[in-house]
């Protein structure tokens, strides 16, 4: 079957490319609908990656947060034109029938295999006219819920599968969490918790009033740039570190200063060179220190199976900051370069292509 690819050849250059494609009754064949830039794209798009990164990685094509109709499934299991949810990350089990033991043991996770690929990372992503999907990667979405908020449900279930990890490791304190982060994953970790820990008090730690006016599901909000830091001590149990980018840096050591004895670190914020931190303290305070990344099956059905509440989707869809119609490459690169400078919320592709 021929299928169209649209892939990133070099920065701010999308070619498509027409593929030979072989698929099996293993597969189910899904015609995106919409999808959701993050900026793990938009590092590839601006070629802020190491040159050796974008060497190895590109052509590529982008986006690992989708949904699409079902064209075709050999077995009967889908019907065509059901909505469902694709799951990027592809452990190596699907190919090689052999389970790690990341996939054995719940408290790593099938996200962690290094034998499984990750779609638009390091093999394409769903920028594509039809996608070849493994069967056990695509989940039905709620009727009920929106197209646009659908687009992100790869990056809800990020948040949930760290607070499902969380609550792995950490000790019985939990009475108090604290979020670093006033951004889309800030906003996404911080909701997600008040519904996964609803006896848990929740403080959001940001920089931006515009944006911190939006957590009004969260018991506590501080402006980091509030001089009087005094206020900062709050008995923080356990602390999600959201900010990614060299703001991490500063996000991990302010944890580190105000965290109790014994909590947890859960780091989720991507930076692209190496940061320092204040080992002594969090040797002295006996912290634990979490990274969570990606996210696997289980987690997009917990995720999935919360997005039929209709406050949380109301909540969601703030962070809705536009939406493009896609029908040309040109289309692709003006969403992109939108999408750069909006202030707040993600960038919605409606994909036509």
């Amino acid at each position: 079957m021929i299928n169209k690819v649209v892939r990133l050849v070099r920065p701010k250059r999308f070619d498509a490319h027409l593929t030979n494609v072989e698929y099996s009754d293993r597969e189910i064949v899904i015609r995106p609908t919409f999808m959701s830039i993050c900026h793990a794209d938009q590092r590839y798009y601006n070629g802020v990656r190491a040159s050796h990164i974008l060497e190895q990685k590109l052509p590529m094509s982008l986006i690992h947060e989708a949904i699409g109709e079902v064209l075709f499934d050999s077995r009967g299991e889908f019907k065509a034109g059901e909505r469902c949810v694709m799951i990027p990350c592809v452990p190596g089990f699907i190919f090689n029938g052999k389970y790690s033991k990341a996939c054995l043991d719940e408290k790593i996770g099938e996200n962690y295999c290094r034998q499984g690929i990750f779609m638009s990372s390091g093999t394409d992503g769903f920028m594509q006219e039809v996608v070849f999907q493994p069967r056990d990667r695509i989940i039905k979405l709620p009727t009920e819920l929106s197209n646009e908020i659908a687009a992100f449900t790869e990056l809800m279930s990020v948040a949930v599968h760290s607070i499902k990890r969380f609550l792995l490791f950490s000790n019985t304190y939990r009475s108090r969490i604290g979020v670093w982060g006033d951004g889309n994953l800030g906003f996404i970790v911080t909701r997600f918790l008040k519904i996964m820990m609803p006896e848990c008090s929740v403080t959001v730690f940001g920089k931006h009033d515009d944006k911190l006016q939006l957590f009004h599901f969260a018991d506590e909000i501080v402006n980091l740039n509030d001089e009087n830091k005094e206020r900062w001590t709050m008995n923080i149990e356990h602390a999600f570190e959201c900010t990614g980018g060299e703001g991490c840096e500063y996000a991990i050591n302010d944890i580190i200063d105000i965290l109790e004895p014994g909590g947890t670190i859960n780091t989720l914020g991507v930076s692209e060179h190496p940061i320092s931190i204040n080992t002594r303290l969090l040797l002295e305070k006996g912290l634990h220190m979490l990274g969570h990344s990606r996210s696997g099956l289980t987690d997009f059905e917990s995720t999935v199976s919360m997005l039929s509440d209709e406050n949380l989707q109301m909540d969601l869809s703030l962070l809705i900051s536009r939406i493009v119609r896609i029908t040309n490459l040109e289309d692709i690169v003006d969403a992109f370069e939108a999408d750069k400078t909006k202030l707040y919320g993600k960038t919605i592709l409606q994909w036509e292509l």
